[in-house]
């Protein structure tokens, strides 16, 4: 396996104060992001997403190698982001940042409504600070596949763009809100799923597996979620059934387009042996953990 050895390095380009886009995805980039970066108080755009990965690359005489990185390093969310107040797009998903996500985050408040935040598949940990929630116009979060622990901050329900602990009543104020992935964080978000999910109409995903301390049962009134084509609930600590409200959107979708095959539920209804029943009894699953 070869390992590139390719680093985002401090150079003459990073003391310009024009340099408004920054974008270096998928380049099996490796190493501590430059603390110069936080200087460019001009940035709008900086997208250092899927640089940990492996992969196989043809070379110019025709042969290949297989290619593995491990992303680039760092505590990128920490104090020095507070700097990069012109921010309106923040992809940081898929590498080896770690850290904690720093209060100063609430001083993005130019990151907009057509945007992506994203921070998953990393090792950030901590909590979520309160400050994130004066992101108001930002309509797409994303910090699954990390090692963030606490609760939800109550007001995340005043982040009315949202289109995209405990799990907060407030959370439920989001209608606008389109996709909800709050999976793979360790030891996870703890809480149950109250019925107000029912407001959610226009939730399409809903993913909130591998989070061991969520527990309770499926609410009937996810039904109302009519647009919901994906349901991930498995690794969790529901009980119950899935309601047949629930199940019937999925019988919904197959009517509309016989073809459709994408996988819809997931949960926890597998029994672990042959003499324990599964946590969830469900009867619309597409695979069952």
């Amino acid at each position: 396996m070869f390992k590139p050895t390719n680093e985002l390095r401090p150079f003459k380009l990073l003391t310009t104060e024009r340099l408004t886009d920054i974008d270096v995805s998928w380049n099996y980039l490796s190493g501590v992001v430059p603390s110069e970066l936080f200087d460019l108080e001009s940035l709008t755009q900086l997208n250092l997403e899927g640089n940990y990965q492996e992969g196989n690359c043809t070379r110019y005489d025709g042969t290949s190698i297989d290619m593995l990185s491990d992303g680039l390093e760092g505590n990128v969310l920490g104090p020095g982001i507070g700097k990069l107040i012109k921010l309106e797009s923040l992809k940081l998903y898929q590498n080896n940042f770690s850290g904690s996500i720093s209060p100063r985050v609430g001083s993005l408040n130019r990151l907009c409504e057509w945007a992506h935040f994203s921070a998953g598949m990393n090792f950030l940990s901590g909590t979520l600070p309160e400050e994130i929630t004066q992101l108001s116009n930002l309509s797409y979060l994303e910090i699954g596949y990390n090692e963030i622990t606490g609760s939800i901050p109550v007001s995340i329900g005043d982040m009315k763009s949202l289109g995209d602990g405990t799990i907060p009543d407030s959370l439920y104020n989001l209608t606008h809100l389109k996709e909800l992935h709050l999976r793979n964080n360790e030891p996870g978000f703890s809480g149950s799923i109250k019925p107000e999910v029912g407001n959610l109409t226009k939730l399409e995903q809903f993913v909130l597996s591998h989070n061991p301390l969520l527990s309770g049962s499926i609410p009937t009134e996810l039904g109302n979620c009519i647009d919901l084509n994906n349901l991930r609930l498995q690794n969790t600590n529901l009980t119950g059934s899935v309601p047949p409200e629930v199940c019937a959107l999925r019988d919904i979708k197959l009517n509309l387009d016989s073809s459709w095959t994408e996988s819809f539920f997931w949960t926890d209804c597998s029994p672990d042996n042959e003499t324990l029943p599964p946590y969830v009894v469900c009867e619309c699953c597409s695979t069952c953990w």
